[in-house]
């Protein structure tokens, strides 16, 4: 607990010092993209115009790296919005 604060400090099981993980990069939206009802987060990658996907993990309380997505002719992300429809879930990536 912060004292002064009177707030809770919790471990979400992303953790980017950790030695079994890659780089995190930076934290761009979350949705539940696998439909197991948890929420995921989709992340920038370090390398230039890639985004990873990390999945929660109920089970070990631990967000874990799914899945790597190249985009089409980017090289610099702006901005990641998830819409789903009935059939699909879809990514909107903003990018130059």
């Amino acid at each position: 607990m912060i004292p002064s604060l009177g707030l809770y400090e919790i471990d979400s099981g992303l953790n980017a010092y950790d030695d079994d993980d890659p780089a995190i990069g930076h934290l761009m939206t979350y949705a539940d993209l696998n439909s197991d009802g948890y929420t995921d987060i989709i992340a920038k990658s370090e390398e230039p115009g890639m985004l990873n996907l990390f999945y929660f993990n109920p089970s070990h309380l631990r967000f874990y790296l799914g899945n790597e997505i190249k985009t089409s002719d980017c090289s610099d992300i702006y901005n990641v919005a998830v819409g789903r429809s009935p059939t699909h879930l879809r990514v909107f990536v903003t990018c130059a």
